[in-house]
């Protein structure tokens, strides 16, 4: 159950869907009949949900590393782009 936000420095309790960034990751099944999971012992994937606080989330996001560890990691920041500068023209 979401009772936080998944930042361990932040306290900002989960209240309402539409505020914030709610995350969610498939996890695999185990090939261990002795899982704790019942969807793993059923051999269904099953879905884990995060959630990251409007505060935190425009500043991190999550990503599900290839051994299935949950990563917050710093969103990329915006590149301004500079305008062209103009070609001259040439008289004619």
């Amino acid at each position: 159950m979401l009772d936080k936000c998944l930042n361990p420095e932040c306290s900002e309790p989960f209240l309402y869907l539409h505020v914030g960034r709610l995350f969610r990751f498939e996890r695999q099944p185990h090939s261990n009949i002795n899982a704790p999971e019942p969807a793993a012992v059923l051999g269904r994937n099953s879905w884990e949900f995060f959630w990251l606080c409007e505060n935190c989330a425009s500043r991190y996001t999550l990503l599900m590393q290839p051994d299935g560890t949950i990563e917050m990691v710093a969103r990329p920041t915006k590149k301004t782009v500079a305008p062209r500068p103009q070609k001259k023209r040439k008289s004619a």
